[in-house]
């Protein structure tokens, strides 16, 4: 995962795996390397969400000036949360997922700060061996919020 802010580049997050890049952000720009956006997932591949927990095809086809690319439709949160309330399933975005999300986005606000790689311990959550880093893990409290 790649952070960034505003001053270096538009918003969004890039992800770069084996096989490539994609980036993605909230204004609906997605851009990827090679084909990776014309690559329909198979019946046996594993997917975020199983293929049983939506109640429609969550994979469609985009077009763009340059073509056509693959997309998945937008599922909100909101829509997920009530979703899974009438079915009793999980929700799209589960508690351990979101933990996850959140975390991750902390640690590189945290990096671009101090504008240093940082090596996380995930059974502590701490960074190992950066002081600063995990004081800036807790932000003081105002006007009279403590935790107790």
């Amino acid at each position: 995962m790649v952070f960034t802010d505003a001053s270096q580049q538009a918003c969004g997050t890039k992800f770069i795996g084996e096989q490539g890049w994609a980036y993605v952000d909230r204004n609906d720009k997605i851009e990827a390397s090679g084909d990776l956006l014309k690559v329909r997932p198979k019946a046996d591949d594993t997917r975020l969400l199983p293929t049983d927990y939506l109640t429609f095809n969550d994979v469609t086809t985009i077009k763009t000036k340059d073509g056509e690319r693959t997309g998945f439709k937008n599922v909100s949160h909101a829509e997920g949360l009530l979703s899974a309330m009438r079915s009793r399933k999980d929700p799209i975005a589960s508690i351990d997922a979101t933990h996850t999300a959140s975390t991750l986005g902390m640690i590189a606000g945290i990096a671009a700060r101090l504008q240093q790689k940082l090596k996380w311990d995930w059974k502590s959550e701490r960074s190992v061996g950066n002081d600063l880093a995990n004081a800036l893990l807790v932000r003081p409290m105002h006007n009279g919020w403590k935790l107790s």
